[in-house]
């Protein structure tokens, strides 16, 4: 009869081999998160400190057309802008009346993302 301690310790040499290549495509994809988080990161105090006036509108009580109003911005432009911030997720449909969207901003006023004058 042929002795399982070989074929044990070649089983073992293998998964062992399969979890520390495991663990380095983990290290490697746990580093490309980090480096895409603090560009989104960036980018989300860029956004934020581009349209901090606009973002001040978006209260759920304003249209495209008052917000546009308000800060004396024109529409077609403010309309990519806002459709921008809604999918980078820093603003959302807080309801829809018909056409008609009512923006609400999602970062609280103490948010560390709000850049300080």
């Amino acid at each position: 009869m042929p002795d399982a301690a070989p074929v044990q310790e070649s089983s073992r040499r293998k998964k062992g081999k399969k979890a520390s290549s495991l663990k380095a495509r983990l290290d490697v994809m746990t580093k490309l998160l980090a480096i895409s988080n603090d560009r989104f990161l960036l980018e989300l105090k860029k956004a934020v400190r581009n349209n901090k006036e606009v973002l001040e509108l978006c209260d759920g009580t304003r249209n495209l057309s008052d917000i546009a109003k308000s800060a004396k911005k024109d529409e077609s432009n403010l309309s990519k802008t806002l459709d921008r911030l809604e999918k980078s997720g820093i603003i959302f449909i807080d309801r829809q009346d018909g056409v008609e969207k009512y923006y609400r901003y999602v970062l609280p006023p103490d948010s560390p993302f709000i850049p300080k004058d």
